[in-house]
């Protein structure tokens, strides 16, 4: 019974560990949605104001030019953080969809344990009957071993006193003799 509880006791902590986890990770995957959204929105200004440099004017200076460098290096640095957090939100889908397997396995090898325990505690039972019959023959065994004693006990009193007998015949018989070889 102590190992059903022990059981169950690791498969709800089991439980409240893979919850925690997937809430935390669905507020991960609701985090990089937003950074995700952020991030577009600012691409989406960057390449307006870059719209809006390139049809400010028709020539554009050198410093102009540098800016226009510069914001699309930036433009770039976004895409490739968005694609880095589009990689994360794919990892986290992959390790909760693995969590939820994990813990589909876990329920089966309880199910078996407590298969397996109530199988042993079935053993048990039927253990303990055999132990008890085995002790009531045991008992009856006893009584009838002390009977046997007693019978014994009598037996060998009785063996004696025959004895006895037979041994004062032979001396009554023995004197009988003598007294007739003696006395004529």
């Amino acid at each position: 019974m102590k190992r059903f509880w022990f059981l169950l006791f690791v498969v709800l902590l089991t439980a409240v560990a893979f919850s925690e986890t997937e809430a935390a990770t669905e507020n991960t995957l609701e985090d990089l949605i937003s950074k995700k959204t952020a991030l577009i929105q600012e691409l989406n200004n960057l390449e307006l104001q870059i719209s809006d440099l390139l049809s400010g004017t028709a020539s554009v200076s050198l410093k102009a030019q540098e800016q226009l460098n510069e914001l699309r290096s930036q433009i770039d640095a976004l895409v490739d953080e968005l694609d880095y957090v589009e990689e994360m939100i794919d990892n986290l889908k992959s390790v909760q969809n693995d969590l939820g397997s994990n813990l589909v396995k876990l329920q089966s090898q309880l199910k078996d344990l407590e298969l397996r325990l109530a199988k042993i505690e079935q053993d048990i039972s039927n253990l303990q009957t055999l132990l008890s019959d085995y002790e009531e023959k045991s008992a009856k065994m006893e009584e009838k071993v002390s009977g046997l004693e007693e019978q014994l006990a009598q037996l060998s009193k009785k063996a004696n006193l025959n004895f006895m007998i037979a041994v004062g015949g032979v001396v009554i018989a023995v004197v009988a003799v003598l007294l007739d070889f003696f006395m004529p």
